[in-house]
């Protein structure tokens, strides 16, 4: 089922990449490609639109669901057909293994540290903060998210990123709009707690590896 709100979000992108293109005429554009469903039909949309723009395209994919894909029978051939041969990088050896033999793929090891310390300590006692960074939308669980917190009184929940095809939220979170990088990196110094409830397989997200590295405890599901 495709929901209204979703179709109205997927044109508003798409009218936003075509305005950001020619504004800017960007040399290159990264792509982080949706995994299924009508989510899927959109970024091919999107990409259409970037091709016929003639940018160069970094296309992310996600690797912890790719290898299946990749290896199941009619489909997996017609990804493997379509899907360009040219350059790929995988943070993983295992998955660069799964990929065709024929492609050109570098490992690149995952950033993530040898050790995580957690460094920072709650300076607010009763009072757990909790961030959230990246894409709103109900795939991610930002709904079960947001349910949950509303049901503690010593929770505070943060919002920041691209806000997707998902109702607005109560009035009882903070949203803080798309941030730039240095506001980004910058997010998790006052957080406690990081939650990812992904509906979806996840597999390790920048957002996680910088919420480690600032010292925030993550939850997610696997």
């Amino acid at each position: 089922r495709v929901s209204g709100l979703q179709v109205r979000y997927s044109l508003q992108l798409i009218a936003k990449t075509a305005w950001s293109i020619g504004r800017t005429r960007p040399l290159l554009c990264y792509f982080s490609i949706a995994q299924s469903g009508p989510a899927l039909v959109r970024d091919v949309a999107l990409l259409v639109l970037i091709r016929l723009a003639r940018v160069p395209c970094l296309i992310h994919l996600h690797g912890s669901v790719l290898p299946s894909r990749l290896a199941v029978g009619i489909r997996g051939a017609v990804l493997r057909t379509l899907l360009p041969s040219g350059t790929w990088i995988a943070l993983s050896p295992d998955i660069a293994a799964t990929f065709p033999a024929n492609w050109v793929v570098r490992s690149v090891r995952n950033p993530l540290p040898d050790q995580v310390e957690r460094r920072k300590q709650i300076d607010r006692p009763g009072v757990i903060r909790v961030g959230w960074l990246g894409l709103i939308t109900a795939s991610k669980g930002v709904d079960l998210l947001i349910d949950a917190v509303d049901a503690l009184a010593q929770a505070e929940l943060t919002l920041a990123g691209e806000w997707g095809a998902m109702a607005p939220p109560p009035g009882t979170v903070r949203y803080l709009g798309r941030l730039d990088r240095d506001r980004a990196l910058q997010f998790w110094a006052d957080k406690d707690v990081y939650v990812l409830p992904s509906r979806y397989p996840e597999g390790l997200p920048l957002t996680i590896l910088e919420a480690l590295e600032a010292g925030v405890v993550v939850a997610a599901t696997t």
